[in-house]
């Protein structure tokens, strides 16, 4: 990580990896002290990046952070090395929890349609993020993910979970149509906010939001669903 760092022009004091299992061709993250300037978070960014990408996800947290959120905001421009994609963002205070009670269940909720509303402005002239798709539109939300295919090499080993996994996914899409949801505007979502990872408190206070890495433009519904799975 030093000569990457070194490549980014930081002299860092201290660098930390932060423990995820992502998979060597995941996100990776580390806790950088630089002998100047403040604590941030060097982020490697997972295989499948590419600028586009990269350039969808700094704009939505560059557009929250001016707007008072705190969320890992760029501090350079993502950079390419060595084949993968790099970049140095904000750091993030508070903690994720790992155990919730109803009551902060339903704060992580309220947290959630304020951070929807905070993004509604972004829909109308942002557009999608290339490779993803809304939901309403079937599965899966993201290329290349071939959920079809996936299912079948799922039902060779375990026919009942991949039976269940297609009913299951027939069945919410199901639902979508009766509720109405399907017919509602579409708006940029995290798509990951998960209490337990990505939601970051100081007590019962909202501190920052963290991993956009699958944001995109979607319904308010499925932000939901995955938010309480």
């Amino acid at each position: 990580m030093r000569d990457i760092l070194e490549f980014l022009g930081v002299d860092a004091s201290l660098v930390l990896a932060i423990p995820a299992n992502h998979g060597a061709d995941g996100n990776a993250n580390w806790h950088v002290w630089p002998r100047s300037g403040e604590r941030c978070v060097l982020r490697r960014y997972h295989a499948g990046a590419d600028a586009d990408d990269l350039r969808y996800e700094n704009v939505i947290l560059t557009y929250l952070g001016a707007r008072g959120w705190l969320v890992p905001e760029p501090l350079c421009s993502p950079v390419e090395y060595d084949g993968r994609w790099y970049g140095l963002t904000r750091f993030v205070p508070g903690r994720a929890l790992e155990q919730e009670t109803p009551l902060q269940q339903r704060q992580r909720g309220a947290d959630l349609a304020r951070l929807h509303v905070a993004l509604r402005p972004l829909a109308s002239h942002l557009g999608q993020r290339s490779g993803w798709r809304p939901l309403r539109h079937g599965l899966p939300v993201m290329a290349p993910v071939d959920w079809d295919a996936g299912l079948d090499e799922l039902s060779d080993r375990f026919p009942r979970l991949a039976a269940w996994a297609r009913a299951a996914a027939a069945s919410v899409a199901n639902q979508f149509v009766t509720l109405g949801a399907a017919d509602l505007p579409l708006t940029v979502i995290h798509g990951d906010f998960m209490g337990d990872q990505n939601v970051h408190y100081d007590g019962d206070r909202l501190v920052g939001v963290i991993d956009f890495a699958v944001t995109h433009l979607g319904s308010r519904p499925y932000e939901l669903i995955a938010a309480r799975s």
